[in-house]
């Protein structure tokens, strides 16, 4: 797997809680979604380490370039901001990562900025990944079109191919916050065996409680890892022209 180890320290400098070389883990042959490029040294967010997705040219998704210094990705105040930024001239997407820990069914991610109005070409993205053919995916987006009925969506990859559940996230009268959950199961999804949870996918806040659980073909997550990003609906330009920030509040696997 190729490293992007130029970046590393000026990683370390920007976000702070970088690990010493010797206990960064095997990522590459742990784990089969580590050869997406990232930093080969983590940083600490809601007490778990994280790479930072890099790569000099334009890739999927999008396509996108992948920033990875603090106008793309920084810790303020134990918030997560991930942002969409004009560096060297050019707009800049932000994505993290973490391999999956052994033993976990599921994912919790909370997003404390507004997420009912966004820029029509953001796409915020919450996703377990192992694979293209498995890959659980929760998607805040309007995917270009400003006046599509639907601006979130939940989706899963499997061997079946590709199904998906739109929905609507509307404003919040009194808080912008929302809570996305992933269940996967502890190993393979869904009903493969005895005691195995099926997929299942849950937001609540910001005036809406959305539940999905997939019943189709089977989907393997073993060594697996977690995305959250930020990233421009084919690589283009935001609507307005303007930076954007999402703040993130919290991250846990249970």
């Amino acid at each position: 797997m190729k490293l992007y180890t130029l970046f590393a320290s000026s990683v370390c400098l920007l976000l702070g809680g970088c690990f010493a070389p010797g206990d960064i883990p095997d990522t590459a042959g742990a784990h089969l979604a580590g050869s997406i490029p990232h930093t080969d040294e983590g940083f600490v967010f809601s007490n778990i380490e994280w790479f930072i997705r890099t790569g000099p040219n334009p890739g999927g998704a999008g396509p996108n370039h992948w920033g990875t210094g603090k106008e793309s990705v920084e810790v303020v105040e134990n918030k997560l901001h991930l942002r969409i930024a004009q560096v060297n001239g050019r707009w800049t997407s932000a994505e993290i990562m973490t391999p999956i820990p052994d033993g976990k069914r599921g994912a919790v991610i909370t997003i404390t900025s507004p997420t009912h109005d966004l820029d029509p070409r953001l796409v915020i993205g919450m996703f377990a990944y192992r694979d293209d053919r498995n890959e659980l995916d929760i998607e805040i987006s309007r995917f270009g079109s400003p006046v599509t009925l639907t601006n979130a969506q939940y989706a899963v990859h499997s061997v079946g191919g590709v199904e998906k559940y739109p929905f609507s996230i509307t404003a919040a009268p009194d808080s912008p916050l929302t809570m996305h959950t992933l269940t996967w199961g502890p190993r393979v999804s869904p009903g493969v065996g005895l005691g195995i949870e099926p997929i299942s996918f849950a937001t609540d806040g910001a005036g809406v409680r959305e539940i999905w659980d997939y019943s189709g073909s089977p989907v393997n997550l073993q060594r697996a890892w977690l995305h959250i990003n930020v990233w421009l609906y084919e690589g283009k330009a935001p609507a307005n022209g303007q930076p954007i920030d999402v703040e993130i509040g919290s991250i846990r696997f249970y």
